[in-house]
């Protein structure tokens, strides 16, 4: 891809639109559901199966066949300038760790560097995603930036929607307030 490409604002767009068109080439086909998601299933002798994962410039390959990535890769490197970081260990902010009986997605460092970044807002840490005896009220002397407690929330609904659905009713309960935030919400 041509560099002064990477300052516009429309480069994503090229970006994945030439990546398409190189792709479907080589036999792969959309995901139904989400179009930065493409497969690859082959009937010959040695059965091939990849799934490719796009998210502007980052790549995810899958494979139960290393024949098959190792293929997708010399294929993508002889059309694209790119760089082999081998077995994925974190994209996008979620840790990949990999065990005997699958693979694990974790997103604690994500969220520590968001209680880093915003702990002049008192953010504390909790073992349950809401305590339901917290009264959260609309109105306090001590109000809260409200760009700043909106970016918050932002960082939060990014881990929700990733990794922990499991504070999605606090996330929703705490977005009420982006309007006036303060600090006793």
């Amino acid at each position: 891809m041509i560099k002064f490409l990477y300052g516009l604002k429309q480069a994503p767009k090229q970006l994945h639109e030439k990546f398409d068109q190189t792709i479907l080439l080589n036999g792969f086909h959309y995901n139904g559901v989400d179009k930065c998601m493409y497969s690859k299933f082959t009937k010959n002798k040695i059965k091939i199966e990849v799934i490719t994962c796009l998210y502007v410039d980052d790549m995810l390959l899958f494979s139960i066949n290393i024949i098959g990535i190792i293929e997708t890769k010399r294929y993508l490197t002889f059309i694209f300038k790119m760089k082999d970081l081998g077995e994925v260990d974190t994209i996008l902010d979620i840790k990949v760790k990999k065990h005997s009986s699958g693979y694990t997605l974790n997103q604690s460092h994500y969220i520590e560097k968001i209680l880093n970044k915003f702990k002049h807002l008192n953010i504390k840490k909790a073992n349950t995603s809401f305590d339901f005896s917290m009264k959260l009220n609309d109105y306090c002397d001590k109000a809260v930036a409200q760009l700043e407690y909106a970016s918050a929330i932002e960082s939060l609904m990014y881990a929700m929607h990733c990794t922990r659905p499991n504070i999605a009713f606090a996330i929703c309960k705490l977005s009420r307030y982006t309007s006036k935030p303060n600090t006793n919400n």
